[in-house]
C-alpha cells in the first residue's frame, strides 16, 4: 500500500502538501514572526528621496565659414553662431568630470555646505525639515570641523578625507544619457531631501562653471597667439584666415561670457525638492520576504519527507 502511494506520488509533492496542510498554523506563524522581525530591521533603514534633472547639451551649430569680407563674419557673431562640437566627445567629457576626484575637491566642494552633507550627516529631521550633523565631526552652528577632520577648516581637500569623501559622494550620484533623445538625466539620492536638491544643483552649476570657463580661457590663449602671428605683417590671403579665425574665437568668448548658468547644459527639467521618498519599498519587500519564508518551509517539508521516505525504505530493507 506504501508502495503504490510512492508510486502515485514520485516527487512527495501530495505528501509534502498534505503535511504541509497539518502544520498551516506553525507555518503561517513561523512566517508571520519572520516577516515582522525583517519589516523591523528594514524600518531601521532612513527613507531615501531622488531629486533629478533633465538636460540638453547646448546645440552647438556649425562654425561660420571663412569670407573675404571682414563683415560676414562679424555679422555671424551678432547671430549667435557657434562652433560645431561632437555631442559624443561632449558626452565623454562630462563623464570624465563627474569621476574626477579634482573636479569634485576643486569645483564642486568650493561650495562649503556640500563637504557637511557628504560626510558629517546624520539624520533628517522630517518635522523641522532640517539636517542632523554628527556632533562629534561637525558643528554646524559655528560651521566648523571637529577632531581628526579640524584639517578640513582649511579648505584643504585634497586630503585623504576630502579625497575619500568622493567615493561616498559617487554613491549618490546617478545619470544617463539617452542616444535617442539626446537628454542627459542626472539624479541625486540622499536621506535628506534638502541634500539631495542641493547636491544635484552644485553639481550641474559646477559643470556650467567649469566649462564656461574652459572655453574663455582657451579662447583667449588662442586669441594671443593670432594676435601675435598677425603683428607680423604676414601674407594677405594669411592675414584673412587669421581674422577668421580671430572672429570664430570672439565668438567663443562671448558665447561663454554671457550665458553663466547654462553655457553647457540647457536645462529641460528643473531639479525639484522630493517630498515624496523614492524607497525603500518596505512592504513590496516585506511581502516578497513572506512567500520566500514559506516556499523555504515548504520545501523543508519537502527534504524531511523525502529523507524520512529513504530512511524507511532502508529500515524494510535491512
Amino acid at each position: 500500500m506504501q508502495q503504490k502511494q510512492q508510486n502515485n506520488d514520485p516527487f512527495g509533492l501530495f505528501s509534502t502538501l498534505l503535511l504541509a496542510y497539518k502544520l498551516k498554523k506553525n507555518i503561517f506563524l513561523i512566517s508571520i514572526i519572520a516577516s515582522l522581525l525583517f519589516l523591523l530591521a528594514f524600518l531601521m533603514i532612513d527613507d531615501q528621496y531622488t531629486s533629478s534633472s533633465v538636460l540638453k547639451l547646448r546645440n552647438q551649430e556649425s562654425s561660420p565659414a571663412i569670407s573675404s569680407s571682414p563683415f560676414g563674419d562679424l555679422s555671424a557673431i551678432a547671430r549667435g553662431d557657434s562652433f560645431s562640437m561632437s555631442s559624443k566627445q561632449d558626452i565623454g567629457y562630462l563623464h570624465g568630470l563627474l569621476n574626477s576626484r579634482s573636479f569634485y575637491s576643486e569645483k564642486i566642494l568650493s561650495n562649503k555646505t556640500i563637504l557637511p552633507m557628504i560626510i558629517a550627516f546624520s539624520s533628517y529631521d522630517k518635522a523641522n525639515q532640517i539636517n542632523v550633523y554628527d556632533n562629534d565631526l561637525y558643528n554646524s552652528e559655528e560651521e566648523k570641523w571637529l577632531g581628526q577632520y579640524e584639517q578640513l577648516n582649511d579648505q584643504d581637500f585634497f586630503n585623504p578625507l576630502g579625497v575619500n569623501s568622493f567615493y561616498v559622494f559617487y554613491d549618490l550620484l546617478n545619470y544617463n544619457f539617452d542616444k535617442d533623445t539626446g537628454l542627459f538625466t542626472i539624479s541625486v539620492t540622499h536621506p535628506s531631501p534638502i541634500v539631495a536638491k542641493d547636491l544635484l544643483d552644485t553639481v550641474v552649476n559646477s559643470i556650467n562653471i567649469f566649462m564656461q570657463e574652459k572655453q574663455i580661457l582657451e579662447a583667449d590663449k588662442a586669441l594671443n597667439f593670432l594676435f601675435q602671428e598677425l603683428e607680423k605683417n604676414p601674407p594677405e590671403q594669411v592675414q584673412i584666415g587669421i581674422s577668421s579665425l580671430i572672429y570664430k574665437n570672439l565668438n567663443k568668448k562671448m558665447l561663454a561670457s554671457i550665458d553663466e548658468e547654462s553655457y553647457f547644459f540647457e536645462i529641460i527639467d528643473q531639479s525639484f525638492l522630493p517630498t515624496a521618498k523614492s524607497g525603500p519599498d518596505r512592504l513590496f519587500f516585506t511581502l516578497i520576504f513572506f512567500i520566500l519564508i514559506v516556499l523555504s518551509q515548504l520545501i523543508l517539508l519537502a527534504i524531511y519527507l523525502a529523507f524520512k521516505s529513504d530512511y524507511a525504505q532502508f529500515n524494510s530493507d535491512r
